[in-house]
């Protein structure tokens, strides 16, 4: 019930993106204040090979349009990972010190 509630909220599926609209809503949701993501390695819908994705020219394509679309967010993203590093890398710096 709380993932259909954040799902709505984002906005849901974007139809501009057919076949990479799910990974183009997870990178909206990631970009929202308060949301926690896991993986569930676990399949949950079987693709046909004959369908719209299993065009990689296609898939490839939009994947590209997804991510620039989604750049800053990544950046941003990645930027906070790498200062959590320098803060962790920091903290056990001075530990070491002492």
């Amino acid at each position: 019930l709380e993932f259909r509630r954040v799902l709505f909220r984002s906005g849901g599926f974007d139809a501009n993106f057919p076949t990479t609209n799910d990974a183009e809503m997870w990178f909206r949701l990631l970009n929202q204040r308060h949301v926690t993501v896991d993986v569930i390695s676990l399949p949950m819908v079987r693709m046909e090979a004959a369908g719209l994705s299993g065009n990689r020219a296609v898939v490839g394509a939009e994947a590209l349009k997804m991510l620039s679309h989604h750049r800053g967010a990544i950046f941003k993203r990645w930027l906070q990972g790498g200062m959590r590093y320098f803060e962790a890398r920091r903290k056990y710096a001075r530990r070491t010190r002492t």
